[in-house]
C-alpha cells in the first residue's frame, strides 16, 4: 500500500484506513446510501428488523458504544448511561428503540454476536455513503461451482446477470466471484464519478474466458495490465498475479497493453516503498511471439483431444489398496470428502481399473498408473440397471460395498442444481467415462497431457486405461500417438502453448486449438523421425523412473527425466526436427526473455 502514490492526500500516513470483514451489500438496504436515510434497517436471521439511526452509526464512538448496548440487552438491563451524547432527541428515542429490540432479540434468537453482526451489516453502507481512497482486501477468490448453499448461489446468479458480468457457456460454473467484487467496489465504493483504479488480481484475469464479460464492461477505462508473474513474492500462494490499472476517464479509442517485469533478479519484500520497487522491476511492454490458429485435431469430423472423466471424490473411488478380495481408498484433500476416513470393503475384481491421473503423468513415460473403482462389467458395459423409480440396481455386480459409497455420495454431495445426483452420474458426467470405451480397436493407444502446470507434459499409454478429468487425451494408433507425443513435450513449442492458455495455469484445449499442429502423415520423414526420437525417449524415462526413490513426486520425476534427455541430446534432436514440422511457433533461439523451458 506505501509502494502507491498517494493521490488524494498528502501522504500515506494521511490515508483513512478501514478494516471490514465483507464489502457486501445487500439490495434491500439501498435507502442507506441516500443523504436523506436516518435509519438503518439490519434483519436478523429471523427476519426481526433491527432500526439503527444513521447518525448513531456515523458517529466516532459508533463501535465501542454498539457493543456496551448488546452486553446490557443481552443482560436484560437498561441502556447504559452516556451511549448517543451527542445525538438530537429523535435519534436518542430511535436508539432506545433499537435498545429495546435487541433485548428481544437475544431472548428470543440467543446471544449471537449481535455487536459483529451489525458492524459488518452496517459497514458497507456507510463505506459507500463517505467513499474510499483505497480498497485493502482478499476478494473472494470462488467459483460459482464452489457455492453449494442453493440460497446464496441464487441470488449471486441473479445479481450477476444483472449486471451482464457472468460467462456464459461451458465457463459459468467457472465464473470468479472476485470478478463481481472489482464490478461492484468500482460502483459503489470508490470516490468521484469515475475514478481511477488498480486492482491486484490473479494472472487468469487478463486472459480466462470467466473473466471476458468484466473486462469487456470496463473496456473503455482499462488502460494497462501489469503481470507480476516474474515478481519472486507473488500475492498469490501457488498462481500468478498482475495489477489491472483503470483511468478516470473514458478513453476515446480502447486499446490495452500488457507489461511484464523482466528483471525479477533482487526480491521484492514486503517493506519496500515505491522507489524501491521501481529500482527492482523492468517494465516492458508484452509482445505475443505467436498467432493463433486451430490444429488438425481441433477438429470435430477428425481425432480429437476431450478431457478426462471426473473420478473424483478420491475417498469413494481412487484406491491406496487393492488385493484380490479387497480394497481400500484413498483420502481426499478437499471439503465436504476430506471429513471421510478411508472405506474399506470388497468389490468385483473387474471393477478395478487402471486409471491415469496427472500425478502420475511424467515426461514421455508414467509413474505406477493409480487404480480406482469404477462399477463396469468385465466387458466393459455399466454393471447395473435401472429401477422403475429411477434409482440404480447394482445387483447383477452383486457389490453392497458399491451402493454404500454411493449413500455416501449422496449424503455429502453439493446441493447445487448442476451437480450429479449419483456416483456413477459422477464418475460418467457428460459421457467422459464411457466415451473412452468406444473407442474403435485399431486405435490402440492414448496420448495424454496435463490439464494444468507450467510445462505440458506427454506420454502415450495403452487405450484400455481410464483417463482422470485432470489430464486430456486422444486416442489414435500406436505410431500416431508417439509423433503427438514428441510434439507436445518439444522444448521449443513450450513457450507457445503457454501463449495458448486462457490463465496462468490451465493449458485444457488451447495447445491444439491454437497451435497448428498438422495432421500426422506416414509419408513425412520428419513425422517418422519423431516417432524414433519418442521411442529413444521412452526408454531414458523408464530407466530414470526405475532408478527413482519411493514416493518421487511428479514434478522432481519430471524434472529429472528431462535433465536425463537434455544430457542424452534428445531434446535438442527433438527440437531440431519439430522446428522443421511448426517452423511459425518453434523458439528457435533461447535467449534471456526466452529461456530454455527445462533448464
Amino acid at each position: 500500500m506505501r509502494a502507491l502514490p498517494p493521490g488524494s492526500v498528502d501522504s500515506p500516513d494521511d490515508l483513512n484506513v478501514w478494516q471490514g470483514d465483507s464489502l457486501m451489500l445487500r439490495r434491500g438496504m439501498a435507502l442507506a446510501s441516500q443523504d436523506a436515510a436516518t435509519i438503518i434497517e439490519v434483519l436478523t436471521p429471523k427476519q426481526t428488523p433491527i432500526n439503527v439511526p444513521m447518525a448513531f452509526a456515523e458517529s466516532p464512538r459508533f463501535s465501542v458504544d454498539l457493543r456496551r448496548i448488546v452486553a446490557t440487552a443481552h443482560a436484560g438491563d437498561s441502556m447504559p448511561i452516556g451511549v448517543g451524547d451527542g445525538l438530537d432527541a429523535e435519534d436518542i428515542e430511535r436508539l432506545e428503540s433499537m435498545h429495546k429490540t435487541l433485548t428481544d432479540v437475544c431472548r428470543e434468537e440467543g446471544n449471537s454476536v449481535w455487536a459483529w453482526y451489525l458492524t459488518n451489516y452496517i459497514s458497507p453502507y456507510m463505506l459507500a455513503r463517505r467513499g474510499v481512497d483505497r480498497i485493502v482486501a482478499n476478494p473472494p477468490w470462488v467459483r460459482m461451482s464452489d457455492i453449494q448453499v442453493r440460497e446464496r448461489k441464487r441470488a449471486l446468479e441473479s445479481r450477476i446477470a444483472e449486471l451482464g458480468v457472468g460467462a456464459g457457456g461451458k465457463n459459468a460454473t467457472g465464473f470468479d466471484i472476485g470478478g463481481l467484487f472489482v464490478d461492484q467496489c468500482r460502483e459503489h465504493y470508490l470516490k468521484g464519478d469515475s475514478p481511477a483504479a488498480g486492482w491486484v488480481l490473479n494472472w487468469a484475469s487478463m486472459k480466462a474466458g470467466n473473466w471476458a464479460k468484466v473486462r469487456e464492461k470496463h473496456e473503455d477505462l482499462t488502460t494497462t495490465y501489469l503481470d507480476l508473474s516474474k515478481v519472486r513474492q507473488p500475492p498469490f500462494t501457488g498462481a500468478k498475479a498482475c495489477v489491472w490499472l483503470q483511468r478516470g476517464k473514458l478513453k476515446s479509442a480502447p486499446s490495452t497493453r500488457v507489461y511484464s517485469n523482466r528483471r525479477g533478479k533482487e526480491r521484492i519484500v514486503l517493506t519496500d516503498g515505491q522507489r524501491e520497487f521501481e529500482a527492482k522491476t523492468n517494465w516492458v511492454l508484452h509482445e505475443k511471439h505467436f498467432g493463433d490458429a486451430p490444429s488438425d485435431y481441433s477438429d470435430s469430423d477428425g481425432p480429437s483431444f476431450a478431457q478426462g472423466a471426473i473420478i473424483t471424490p478420491a475417498v469413494l473411488v481412487k484406491l491406496s489398496e487393492f488385493t484380490t478380495d479387497r480394497v481400500t481408498t484413498t483420502k481426499s484433500r478437499h471439503q465436504p470428502w476430506k471429513q471421510l476416513s478411508t472405506q474399506r470393503g470388497k468389490v468385483p475384481t473387474h471393477y478395478v481399473k487402471e486409471t491415469l491421473f496427472s500425478s502420475d503423468l511424467l515426461v514421455f513415460g508414467c509413474d505406477q498408473i493409480s487404480r480406482s473403482i469404477i462399477p463396469l462389467t468385465e466387458r466393459g458395459t455399466p454393471d447395473f440397471y435401472l429401477n422403475d423409480d429411477g434409482s440404480f440396481n447394482f445387483s447383477k455386480g452383486n457389490s453392497d460395498f458399491w451402493n454404500q459409497l454411493n449413500e455416501l455420495y449422496e449424503t455429502h454431495r453439493g446441493q447445487g442444481s448442476a451437480t450429479p445426483k449419483t456416483l456413477w452420474a459422477q464418475l460418467n458426467f457428460q459421457n467422459k467415462l464411457m466415451k473412452q470405451l468406444e473407442s474403435p480397436s485399431y486405435e490402440s493407444h492414448k496420448v495424454a497431457y496435463n490439464t494444468s502446470g507450467q510445462i505440458l507434459r506427454a506420454a502415450r499409454i495403452l487405450n484400455d486405461k481410464i483417463i482422470d478429468s485432470s489430464c486430456y487425451y486422444l486416442s489414435v494408433p500406436e505410431s500416431e500417438a508417439a509423433y503427438m507425443t514428441s510434439i507436445l513435450n518439444a522444448p521449443c513449442l513450450q513457450m507457445a502453448f503457454q501463449e495458448s492458455r486462457e490463465s496462468d495455469r490451465h493449458f485444457h484445449l488451447h495447445p491444439t486449438n491454437k497451435v497448428p499442429i498438422p495432421k500426422f502423415d506416414r509419408d513425412d520423414p520428419a513425422h517418422l523421425e519423431l516417432i524414433e526420437l519418442c521411442e529413444l525417449a521412452e526408454m531414458v524415462a523408464k530407466e530414470v523412473i526405475d532408478g527413482l526413490a519411493d514416493n518421487t513426486g511428479q514434478i522432481k520425476a519430471s524434472n529429472t527425466i528431462r535433465q536425463q534427455l537434455m544430457i542424452e541430446g534428445l531434446a535438442d534432436a527433438i527440437d531440431d526436427v519439430v522446428r522443421r514440422v511448426l517452423p511459425s511457433h518453434s523458439v528457435h533461439e533461447y535467449t534471456e526473455d526466452i529461456p530454455h523451458p527445462w533448464r
